[in-house]
């Protein structure tokens, strides 16, 4: 019978098979094509299988320490705090903040490049797409405190020359991007955006 090299997805699905008692070692070892000794190697480094499928490697084959968690961390949860606020982000921000970040534990050997951010995305699950909704586009409580305590104060002295009208086009080059990084499980509503 050919041997063959598991995934690592697939050798969770053996570990859980097992742990389950779905199949023995013996049934294991025919219907995954592996030897009694990878069987044994997986249930041993379950945590390491685990880790790796949570963490975006469950295609790879081997199972790595992942040197870059720190750091990977870092950059996850300033990704996460942007998201929360409806900040959109572009890949050179994110590449310039993880490169401050490296320097600053001491990684001067990460130079952040366009390969490192196509692995981080790879590994953390990071999405690139647009913006939907208007979820963040104002704060409701503020909104309501403006309408019933600044609206009424402001008008009270108001003058026709006070008025300005202006054209909205050049307000768009201030505008947050359409499209943004985000990490997928998460919400990534938006800002209400102008339409022009």
């Amino acid at each position: 019978m050919p041997r063959r090299n598991l995934l690592n997805r697939e050798k969770l699905k053996l570990i859980s098979n097992l742990e389950n008692n779905d199949l023995n070692n013996f049934d294991a070892q025919h219907q995954f094509h592996v030897s009694r000794a990878t069987i044994y190697r997986c249930l041993s480094s379950k945590d390491d299988i685990v880790y790796a499928v949570e963490n975006g490697m469950g295609k790879r084959a081997r199972v790595e320490k992942n040197k870059h968690t720190v750091h990977d961390n870092l950059v996850k949860d300033f990704i996460l705090e942007c998201q929360t606020k409806g900040i959109g982000l572009k890949a050179s921000f994110i590449k310039n903040y993880a490169r401050i970040k490296a320097i600053e534990i001491g990684r001067h050997e990460l130079n952040c490049s366009k390969g490192w951010l196509d692995s981080f995305r790879q590994r953390t699950h990071l999405k690139f797409g647009k913006i939907y909704g208007e979820a963040k586009g104002a704060n409701m409580v503020k909104v309501n405190e403006w309408k019933t305590e600044m609206i009424p104060r402001i008008i009270i002295d108001w003058r026709s020359e006070f008025i300005y009208n202006c054209d909205e086009t050049a307000l768009f080059w201030r505008q947050t991007p359409v499209k943004t990084y985000f990490i997928s499980k998460f919400d990534h509503s938006g800002d209400k955006l102008f339409k022009g």
